[in-house]
């Protein structure tokens, strides 16, 4: 079972949060939405393997690394998944403006 808490840089809980659970293919298996509490928890079981977990902020206001997991048949501790910073999003940013996007064509 997979469970959760989504919170901001500041550490303040991000309650209507999206979490998609999806395979190595990227087939969304477990569609959840955070409590008030900023958790989520998915009711099943996932077989073992290994799956990304994507968060969105619906009203786009936070914007978050994917987390790999590996299922192996045994309890996981839950998850933490805290939003970029500020900082760290205009550092992207800026580096993208200077260098490209690390996939443009030469």
């Amino acid at each position: 079972v997979v469970t959760g808490i989504i919170k901001d840089y500041d550490n303040n809980l991000l309650p209507g949060v999206l979490v998609t659970v999806k395979d190595k293919d990227g087939v969304p298996l477990r569609a959840l939405k955070t409590n008030k509490l900023g958790q989520f928890a998915a009711s099943t079981q996932l077989s073992n393997g290994t799956y990304v977990v994507e968060v969105e902020d619906p009203r786009e206001r936070f914007v978050f690394d994917r987390v790999q997991i590996t299922v192996n048949g045994t309890i996981m501790p839950a998850l933490q998944i805290i939003a970029k910073s500020k900082r760290a999003l205009d550092r992207e940013k800026l580096a993208k403006e200077i260098f490209g996007s690390p996939n443009a064509s030469t």
